[in-house]
Parts: structure tokens; sequence; C-alpha cells
């Protein structure tokens, strides 16, 4: 049941219940739909931070918006004194600027957006002279499925390696998924690229849900209602950026809505469980 976004703005105290979520830019259609209820509130917590944190249905959502997600494929984390923490320039001075601390606080429940930002696989210009086997055409030279996972699977290596090492100092989190690929993106324009963009994203999707159910590690995907019948987002859920470049990528606030409402059934069932 989707919850609706009316509360309260929340008190500062040493130890935030609810949940901190932390990831890259597609934070943005949260912090919208948050901004756009008329209950968001920007606070400093006990710890010097400057998180923006609010109460939805109860339950309070501290966001940490670390920037851009082209640093995922590669290790921008590593564990020290029984911690984990950011060492990529950028991520270690807003994790810490944001959080009111240099690493990720084991007493609080996380949640990571982080994964399934598939565009920036399906972009690449190397698609233009290869593609799987399956979406081969003339001037491309067919990937077997295993390159192709190959591929798809190193784009996972730093989040993959951040995830390994959040479990082994008894982090408590779940991931959150990007949104389904939209139609609109340049390399989604011709039916071979709308194609590819498509496989490349169910095939990410498909991996990851592997690799965590793994680990028993919880993952909140784009609710069922966000995509069209083709497998993209919804048009009217897309992010419209005010200046340029323009935006083709991130939801908007409507899909943000959508999605605290699934972060937020997660986290209440997540704090009655312990």
């Amino acid at each position: 049941m989707m919850s609706s976004l009316a509360g309260t703005p929340t008190e500062n105290t040493a130890v935030t219940p609810g949940a901190w979520i932390a990831g890259n830019s597609h934070l943005i259609s949260m912090l919208l739909a948050l901004e756009n209820s008329e209950v968001a509130s920007r606070t400093s917590s006990a710890k010097g931070g400057e998180e923006k944190r609010w109460t939805v249905d109860g339950t309070t959502l501290s966001f940490v918006r670390l920037g851009s997600g082209k640093i995922e494929p590669y290790v921008f984390s590593r564990v020290a004194d029984g911690r984990v923490a950011p060492i990529d320039q950028n991520y270690r001075s807003q994790f810490h600027r944001l959080s009111g601390a240099p690493h990720v606080s084991p007493e609080r429940l996380w949640g990571f957006c982080n994964i399934n930002n598939n565009s920036r696989i399906f972009r690449k210009p190397m698609w233009q002279e290869y593609a799987p086997s399956h979406l081969a055409h003339p001037g491309a030279s067919p990937l077997s499925y295993d390159v192709v996972r190959a591929i798809v699977e190193r784009d996972h290596h730093g989040v993959r390696v951040f995830f390994e090492q959040l479990k082994q100092v008894g982090v408590e989190f779940f991931a959150i998924s990007a949104p389904a690929p939209r139609r609109d993106h340049p390399a989604a324009r011709t039916e071979y690229g709308r194609d590819l963009a498509l496989y490349i994203d169910a095939l990410a999707r498909e991996l990851w849900h592997e690799w965590l159910d793994e680990r028993g590690i919880a993952v909140i995907e784009p609710p069922a209602q966000t995509i069209d019948d083709d497998g993209f987002l919804r048009e009217d859920l897309h992010h419209v950026r005010a200046t340029q470049p323009p935006d083709f990528t991130h939801g908007n606030a409507a899909y943000g809505r959508m999605v605290i409402a699934e972060i937020t059934q997660h986290v209440n069932a997540a704090r009655k469980a312990v």
C-alpha cells in the first residue's frame, strides 16, 4: 500500500530512528517528492551533519546524496578499524558532511541507491561495433551470453565490494534500484538501441537479484506500476530538467513518491522484525 507523504519535521537526536538513504543521483526523485510534499525540513544532526530528514507515515528517512554513480564500477570504499568508509575523495567529503560521520555508522539501518544504473552500460560506444548474439546485425560482431554477462558484472564490481564490506562489519542495509530505462535516452532511439537497453537492463537486474539473494540482502525494485508495457519507465514519470543538458535517466517526484512508499514499508517491516 502506498504511503502518504504527510508528516512532521523530525527533531535531532543522537541516534536516528528509521533509515538513512544514501546513493547516487537517482535519489533526486525521492528528494523532489519530499520537497514537494510540504513536509521537508532541513536540519543539522547532533553530530554536525547536514542531511535532509523527513518523517513519512511515522518513519524517519535521512538522505545522503553522494554524487555521480560513475565511480560505482570501481572500488570506492575500504574497511578500517571495523568501519566501512568511502575512499573516493568526493564521496568521502559528501558522506562526512551529510551524515556527520566519516564511515557507515553500524547503529543505523541503511538503504543504498547504487545498483542498476544500467544506462551506464547500454550507452557505451562499444555497442555500435558489438552486439549480444541474439541482437547481432550487419556491421556488429556478435558477443556470447557469457561475454555480455561479464561486461555487466564488471560494472557491478565496486558496489559488490562495498556490500561485502558492509556485511563483513555487520551493517544492516538494503539495496535500492535505479528506475527502468527511459525510452527517450539517446542510446535507445533506434529499434536496436531500445532492444539493447531493455536486454541489458533485464540481465543486470537478474544478476543483481541472484547475487543479492545469495547473501540475504533485500532489494527494492522500481514499483511495477512505474514501468510501461515494453519495459521502459513510464513517460509521465520522467524527470525533466529545467536547464541543459537534458535528463535522460532519472525519475520525477511522482516516481519518487512510489519508491518512498516501498522504502517505508520495508523499513517498518525490518524494524518490527528486530
